[in-house]
């Protein structure tokens, strides 16, 4: 639906008018915005049981990245369909778990993966980027201020956030390059969830 797309040029990330939608260990779910209720399962992902994913989304299709495995799995599912399972379209830099971050922006049409880590107590702090447009794995693009796990993101029409571990990082949509800590949250925080406000 692409009824959200205001004068400044992008849909609302992580938001819409018609349908939420919920994804990680085998299915996908979706619930209605216009109507309160149960949601319903419209799918599942394309492998295992996966949990500590991300999601992304772009106009017309959901993403889940990442896993507990160590996953480095892109699985993309469609808005419209009533019942599908996500396509396995790419992998990610390296397989990431502990709560990575997920940002998107449907103006440059890429969906974002930083921070997170594998077992063993391996802990990254690459940003990675992959196209909406053209499936395909991601590509490097910068790194965060430091190497993070359980963080979240969060997204502006010009840029991307990761937060966590008490830090607010921010990237630019328009260019690849690193992050800049431009402040701290007020307490030092793990295991939360992010939000993005468009008004």
């Amino acid at each position: 639906d692409d009824s959200d797309v205001a004068t400044g040029g992008q849909i609302p990330p992580f938001q819409g008018s018609n349908y939420g939608y919920a994804s990680g260990a085998t299915g996908i779910e979706q619930f209605s915005f216009t109507s309160d209720g149960d949601a319903t399962d419209v799918g599942d992902l394309s492998f295992g049981n996966r949990h500590q994913t991300v999601g992304q989304s772009s106009a017309t299709h959901g993403y889940n990245t990442g896993g507990t495995d160590g996953s480095n799995i892109i699985d993309k599912f469609p808005f419209t369909s009533s019942f599908t399972t996500a396509t396995d379209v790419g992998d990610l830099t390296v397989g990431r778990h502990s709560f990575h971050a997920g940002q998107s922006s449907i103006v440059n049409g890429f969906g974002y993966a930083s921070g997170g880590g594998q077992p063993g107590n391996i802990t990254y702090d690459d940003i990675d980027k992959f196209s909406f447009a053209t499936d395909g794995n991601a590509t490097y693009m910068g790194d965060l201020t430091a190497a993070r796990t359980y963080i979240v993101g969060q997204s502006s029409s010009t840029h991307g956030y990761s937060t966590g571990s008490g830090r607010i990082d921010k990237f630019s949509f328009a260019t690849d390059g690193n992050a800049t800590l431009v402040g701290y949250l007020s307490v030092d925080r793990s295991w939360l969830a992010g939000q993005s406000s468009w008004t």
